[in-house]
């Protein structure tokens, strides 16, 4: 074990080496900037809408809502509308609760929630820094930089294009995941983009519109829960859960590695239930991915020191198949 570590060690030391100090300095400091420029110091009172299209992997297109009510940081409303699945958050002054028709977040949702309001990366010790140029994008002067990103024995080339002048997210790429962020507006003393598509190989996976209004008021029972919201149970201590029994798939004769990610809820005996594929290039491996999944056991997680069900993502690493 520590002979192994060690000469990762070294290989790591060997590849920061090899890259230009000044090219990581001028990364790091551009990824920064972006995220500073798009992220308000304090969101004002506000109204957005968010309109999504998602396309999984057979082609079908879904359409989705997201709104948004916003009076501060601890009261605000959310509303999730995408296909069959609905769901609804409300932190209000006086309870905190919602309702969810599903356990889980089908992958539109889940791909939403990543992408707004803006998308913005870090590098980290596994992106190593080929190349920084000049560019232009979406008719925009920008700074391009060209990565590659080592995690295993895997390896993706990436791209990710910086606004030259006010320093927003424009472009990214890695591997085949391409997102680009456009129709910037300014709000709240931040850049956020209106438009945002994302693509997967080539293939249109969603395309997002988002518009933010400032409000002077809300009606009065916008932050109380009616209906079929109920109070959320608040834990005072939250204990993540841990796995126990984590199996992977057999092994094949090739040295391809292909990775899926399976998203499923933990009860509170620590089982896994629910399972639904969440990330996939091999549908001819989904059922077994399940399945195996199906199969982890864990430690559950405790809210206040009670067993407390929680959703999981797992990936399944299948090698040689």
């Amino acid at each position: 074990m520590k002979t192994v570590l060690i000469a990762a060690l070294l290989c790591a030391l060997g590849a920061f080496a090899s890259e230009d100090p000044k090219l990581r300095q001028e990364a790091n400091e551009l990824a920064q900037r972006s995220i500073a420029v798009s992220t308000p110091v304090q969101w004002p009172q506000h109204h957005a809408v968010i309109e999504f299209r998602y396309t999984d992997p057979l082609g079908t297109s879904t359409e989705g809502r997201v709104t948004i009510d916003r009076e501060s940081a601890f009261i605000h409303r959310t509303e999730i509308v995408f296909g069959d699945f609905h769901s609804l958050h409300i932190q209000g002054p006086a309870a905190v609760g919602g309702s969810k028709n599903q356990s889980l977040a089908p992958p539109g949702v889940r791909e939403i929630q990543k992408l707004s309001p803006v998308y913005t990366i870090r590098f980290d010790h596994e992106d190593i820094i080929n190349e920084i140029r000049t560019s232009t994008v979406q008719g925009r002067p920008a700074r391009c930089i060209y990565f590659t990103s080592n995690f295993g024995s895997k390896s993706k080339d990436g791209e990710v294009c910086y606004d030259r002048a006010a320093g927003m997210l424009l472009h990214f790429r890695f591997g085949g995941e391409v997102i680009d962020n456009s129709n910037w507006t300014e709000f709240g003393g931040a850049w956020l983009p209106r438009h945002v598509e994302k693509s997967e190989d080539g293939r249109p996976l969603l395309s997002m519109d988002q518009t933010f209004t400032l409000v002077d008021s809300f009606p009065p029972d916008t932050f109380t829960l009616t209906g079929d919201a109920r109070p959320f149970k608040v834990c005072t201590e939250w204990r993540r859960p841990t796995g126990v029994h984590m199996p992977q798939p057999k092994a094949g004769p090739g040295e391809n590695v292909d990775d899926i990610v399976v998203q499923g809820r933990i009860e509170r005996d620590g089982s896994v239930t629910t399972v639904g594929i969440l990330s996939s290039k091999r549908p001819d491996l989904e059922a077994e991915a399940l399945k195996v999944a199906s199969q982890w056991t864990f430690r559950p997680a405790a809210c206040n020191g009670e067993p407390e069900p929680s959703n999981g993502d797992f990936t399944l690493h299948f090698k040689g198949r």
